[in-house]
């Protein structure tokens, strides 16, 4: 198992940056995958908003469901079979690195 760590202020602020485009699904990010336009798709030009699974009362909502349903897992994992534990808030290719070498152990 891998856990990707980070904290719920991240999180949330993440899922606020994020911008989705709503014709091709194409996936933004208003610090770290900046469209060329502001509020428009660099794939086909369509319209970015914002999911409503990322607006603050739903990313509140995800988080306490994560915390009551999803932290209880982790201990059970922890000590039942392989587990892996990163840092999520590290830069993306830092991530991707460790996460390949734990598959491969």
């Amino acid at each position: 198992m891998i856990l990707l760590k980070i904290s719920e202020a991240d999180a949330a602020k993440r899922a606020a940056e994020r911008r989705v485009c709503g014709d091709c699904g194409a996936i933004f990010n208003r610090v770290t995958k900046v469209p060329f336009l502001e509020g428009l798709c660099d794939t086909c030009g369509g319209k970015l908003k914002v999911r409503d699974d990322d607006k603050p009362d739903a990313v509140r909502k995800r988080l306490m469901v994560y915390r009551d349903q999803t932290e209880q897992l982790i201990s059970y994992y922890r000590g039942n079979t392989d587990f892996f534990e990163i840092n999520g808030a590290q830069p993306l290719e830092t991530v991707t690195a460790q996460i390949l070498a734990a598959v491969k152990k």
